[in-house]
């Protein structure tokens, strides 16, 4: 892959919009608008517009993500705030920018009682669809890398004081630039670990997140049951075994209809099944991120580091392990 761009920073951004107003770039209401009026993508969630933003020499398009009313004001705007406390807080190659929000209740013809955020616009996608067209030509080692990347953004997240736990780890929430890097995005569902009281801050305890990438200690009927580090561990495997063997967890099933994929994952039946005897080295390391007991799966960081050593960078023949 080409090397990913330099993307502008918040401050940058705030300039090329407005150049009064480039002290307070993280609050960008009145400085946006859409200038194209279909949604490139939407969601149960939220829509999400594509806007050309032209600066001195500069031209750059950017995400415009618009929160819909689905739910009591007050959840959605603790979400909101939680997505922003967080992802302007981080700062990784692998982790998506965020240039800002605004609090603007109008957009065109569309209403957004809860503003928008801002961030790069990925033209590729997310990797699903990046994945679906490009999957097949990718070279094993150009999709280890891809796993790789959101590998060490989760390190990243982990190893954060407070320590930041993702929870909602899949495809949908991995963008794929235009220099062909992997960017987590969508910290909605984030966790964030205070371990020091008064911190104006605590541990969030609501979770949903998409069936095919629960960890199964996630679905035991407790109030008490939120996301972890292990958990996230848990999607991070299935990322892998979607990038690296292009199978979907659980391909068996189309949906979760009658809820059968939740079924699965309380009887204990693993994302994938290995089909080839001895497995590989590679194919362990993935699997490795399914065990049932939370304790007894790897860290993102001894992944990561497993990812390094030349074993796990495999002949084309691993695309016939599974």
């Amino acid at each position: 892959h080409s090397p990913a761009p330099d993307l502008p920073t918040s401050d940058q951004l705030a300039v090329m919009i407005s150049p009064v107003d480039s002290q307070n770039a993280s609050n960008l209401t009145g400085q946006v608008s859409l200038s194209d009026l279909r949604p490139q993508f939407m969601g149960n969630y939220s829509s999400v517009f594509r806007r050309i933003v032209k600066g001195n020499q500069v031209r750059i398009q950017v995400a415009i993500k618009i929160i819909k009313s689905t739910g009591a004001p007050h959840t959605i705007q603790r979400k909101i705030l939680r997505e922003i406390t967080v992802w302007s807080s981080v700062d990784h190659p692998n982790i998506l920018p965020f240039y800002g929000y605004t609090e603007d209740t109008v957009f065109g013809p569309f209403d957004a009682p809860f503003g928008a955020l801002i961030s790069p616009w990925c033209g590729n996608g997310d990797s699903s669809k990046f994945m679906a067209g490009h999957g097949e030509s990718l070279t094993i080692r150009d999709r280890i890398k891809l796993w790789r990347g959101v590998v060490d953004a989760v390190v990243y997240l982990h190893q954060r004081q407070p320590t930041i736990v993702h929870g909602d780890l899949k495809p949908g929430n991995v963008l794929i630039d235009d220099g062909g890097r992997p960017r987590i995005c969508d910290f909605g569902l984030s966790q964030v670990f205070f371990d020091q009281p008064g911190s104006g801050m605590t541990t969030t305890t609501e979770h949903t997140g998409t069936e095919r990438y629960l960890a199964p200690e996630l679905l035991v009927e407790d109030a008490d049951i939120h996301p972890t580090t292990a958990s996230d561990v848990h999607a991070m495997g299935c990322l892998g075994l979607e990038f690296i063997y292009l199978q979907r967890p659980y391909s068996h099933r189309k949906n979760n209809l009658r809820g059968v994929i939740v079924a699965d994952i309380k009887k204990g039946v693993a994302p994938a099944a290995e089909s080839v005897n001895p497995p590989s080295p590679l194919w362990l390391l993935v699997q490795s991120c399914w065990k049932r007991q939370p304790d007894l799966r790897p860290t993102a960081s001894t992944i990561s580091s497993a990812l390094r050593i030349s074993k796990y960078i495999v002949p084309t023949t691993v695309a016939k392990q599974i």
